[in-house]
């Protein structure tokens, strides 16, 4: 038995009909029709029939019945159902229903029902389960997944001065005081006394200043920039800092008022602030670590500002060529007065 004609070409006759671009699958049916019907004229039975063009017999002889001339006649139908299923739930119930869940906007269907017959209202969760999807459906009410990850958000605070850098850009310094990297850490002098340690450091000379206070607000960071200003023997151009709130509001404002430019870095990215992280770890290994510190802060910032003294004075820096900053300054035509050393 020959059957090679059951995957030709499509028959001539479907070029005669009205053939419509926007109904592909009336075009396949067609064509299964039509090897249908040569096949059983060739003397297959229904069944083999069917089976070699992959067609159930029965969607077969339904789509034989509704064939005509017209391509159409053949586009699927619609499986929209006639009549809808009416909701149960009373207009009372459904307004009671969105009170809660905006009141309440993460809690589901078991919590609501329990409100609800609290109030004397008789329902069961199945029905405030399906009222909550509709409401949800129709933006109604908000899910609880949407709801908790709207609580989650918070608003960006305003940065009416600073810069913020893209990702994985930093400044570089190529003269004193263009650049000064600021960033704090606590450190627990004692069993009685926490601090947290201010620390500013140019990246270009290494000059560094540092303070310790109570507590790391952006209040006392801006009483860190005047010391920074005071005890630095060349003019501040620009700081670079994380994006902690301790350098934002007042910190921000002392800024813009003595006319030093603010850079925040991007988010998560303390290897961009490499020098004064660096400076951070010498003064936790070189001086808390190494002396016996009092146990106020009165008496703590004293011994840090000789420590800062020696550390610009006589420690050697690496990248300096085994210079201190201050002999680094000197050379390159800065004097460095009295009153910007505890030592002098």
């Amino acid at each position: 038995m020959q059957t090679y004609f059951l995957h030709g070409r499509i028959d001539y006759q479907i070029k005669r009909a009205r053939i419509s671009p926007s109904s592909p699958i009336a075009l396949k049916r067609w064509d299964a029709l039509a090897r249908f019907e040569k096949a059983i004229s060739k003397g297959l039975s229904t069944q083999d029939a069917a089976q070699i063009v992959g067609v159930s017999r029965a969607s077969l002889y339904r789509w034989k019945a509704r064939k005509t001339e017209n391509l159409e006649t053949l586009v699927p139908m619609s499986r929209k159902p006639k009549c809808f299923r009416k909701s149960q739930v009373p207009n009372k119930l459904r307004t009671q229903i969105v009170q809660l869940r905006r009141e309440f906007p993460t809690w589901g269907k078991r919590k609501v029902t329990t409100l609800l017959r609290r109030q004397g209202v008789r329902t069961n969760e199945s029905a405030v389960g399906r009222t909550i999807s509709k409401l949800i459906k129709r933006k109604l009410i908000t899910s609880a997944k949407e709801a908790a990850q709207q609580a989650g958000r918070r608003p960006k605070p305003t940065r009416p001065y600073a810069v913020r850098l893209k990702r994985g850009q930093r400044l570089v310094g190529t003269e004193p005081g263009e650049v000064v990297q600021i960033d704090h850490m606590s450190v627990a002098v004692n069993s009685q006394l926490m601090v947290k340690h201010f620390n500013a450091v140019c990246t270009f000379s290494r000059w560094n200043v540092a303070e310790a206070y109570r507590s790391a607000t952006a209040l006392r960071a801006s009483v860190f920039i005047d010391k920074l200003i005071k005890n630095c023997p060349f003019p501040i151009k620009q700081i670079q800092v994380d994006g902690g709130s301790e350098f934002m509001a007042e910190f921000e404002e002392t800024c813009r008022q003595q006319g030093i430019g603010l850079a925040v870095l991007a988010p998560r990215s303390p290897k961009l602030n490499g020098h004064v992280e660096r400076i951070n770890g010498t003064w936790r290994a070189d001086f808390y670590n190494q002396y016996d510190l009092p146990q106020n802060l009165k008496e703590l910032n004293p011994m840090i500002d000789d420590f800062t003294d020696t550390y610009n004075w006589d420690r050697p820096h690496e990248s300096l060529a085994l210079q201190t900053p201050q002999e680094f300054l000197e050379e390159s035509g800065i004097q460095i007065r009295a009153s910007q050393s505890h030592m002098l």
